[in-house]
C-alpha cells in the first residue's frame, strides 16, 4: 500500500512539474519543437540540392559559352577578320621559274608569316581595305641552276612586307604586297656572280576562308627578282617571273 502511494505522489508530481514549466513557457510546445526541428531539414535539403544546383549552374554556363561561341562565328566577317589590330600568322610552300635567259633556273622555298593590321578600312568600292605590315622568315631554299654542280640551297628572310587587304568579299580575301628580302646561298646565284642577294617582289593572292573559322588556305602568285645590287662585279640577275604560293593562315 505504501508503494502504491508513493508511485501516486511521484505521478502527482511530475505532472505537477511539467504544468508549472508550461506556464513558465520553458518547454517547447509541438509547434516549437516543429519549428525547432526545421533547420536540421532544410540543412539535409539543402546538402542534397547542392549538387544538383551545381550541374545546373555548370549546364547554364555551358550554353552561355556555346551560345557566345556561335554569336561570334556568327559575327565573323572579312572586315573584322582582318580588320585593325588582327595578327595573320601561316606557313607555305613556294615554287617558281625564270624566265629569258634564266628559264631553266628554278626556285622552291619553305617558310612562314607573320602580320599585323594596322588601320582600319580605306577607299570606296572594291578598292575598300586594310593594311598590313609583316615579315617572313624562309629556312630553306633550293636553287636549281642548269650548270653542272652549281645548284645551291640557302635561306632567306623577308622584313618588309607591304600588304592591302580587300575587305569587300564575304568568303574570300584577295590581297596584294610588295616586298623586299634577302637571299643567302651556298654557292653564286646566278654562277659567277655572289651568295648574297637581294629579292625584290610583287604579287597579289587569296585567302580562301573556312567556314566560321578564322582559318584559310592562302594561294598567291608574284614577280621575283634576285639580284647582288652589284655587290659583286658579275649581277646579271634572275627573273623569275612565276612564282606560286600555296600556304595555311591563321588570324588572332
Amino acid at each position: 500500500m505504501k508503494r502504491v502511494i508513493v508511485v501516486g505522489l511521484l505521478v502527482c508530481g511530475s505532472a505537477i512539474g511539467q504544468a508549472q514549466q508550461m506556464a513558465d513557457g520553458s518547454v517547447p510546445t509541438s509547434a516549437n519543437v516543429s519549428a525547432a526541428g526545421t533547420p536540421s531539414i532544410s540543412s539535409d535539403v539543402d546538402v542534397q540540392a547542392a549538387p544538383a544546383q551545381k550541374n545546373d549552374d555548370n549546364k547554364k554556363g555551358d550554353s552561355k559559352a556555346d551560345a557566345k561561341k556561335k554569336s561570334d562565328s556568327d559575327d565573323l566577317t572579312v572586315a573584322t577578320i582582318v580588320g585593325k589590330g588582327a595578327w595573320e600568322w601561316g606557313g607555305w610552300v613556294q615554287g617558281g621559274t625564270g624566265v629569258g635567259k634564266r628559264s631553266s633556273t628554278d626556285f622552291i622555298f619553305f617558310g612562314a608569316r607573320g602580320g599585323r593590321v594596322l588601320t582600319s578600312e580605306h577607299l570606296p568600292g572594291f578598292l575598300r581595305g586594310t593594311f598590313e605590315l609583316a615579315a617572313e622568315v624562309i629556312p630553306f631554299e633550293h636553287v636549281k641552276q642548269p650548270l653542272a654542280g652549281t645548284s645551291t640551297n640557302g635561306m632567306g628572310f623577308n622584313p618588309v612586307i607591304l600588304k592591302w587587304n580587300f575587305t569587300s568579299g564575304k568568303r574570300i580575301i584577295p590581297y596584294a604586297e610588295i616586298a623586299g628580302g634577302i637571299l643567302v646561298t651556298g654557292q653564286d646565284v646566278p654562277p659567277g656572280t655572289n651568295t648574297l642577294n637581294f629579292t625584290p617582289q610583287g604579287g597579289m593572292g587569296f585567302h580562301f576562308l573556312r567556314d566560321k573559322k578564322k582559318q584559310a588556305v592562302t594561294a598567291a602568285i608574284k614577280y621575283l627578282h634576285v639580284s647582288n645590287a652589284g655587290l659583286a662585279n658579275g649581277n646579271s640577275g634572275i627573273n623569275a617571273a612565276v612564282v606560286y604560293t600555296l600556304g595555311y593562315t591563321w588570324f588572332r
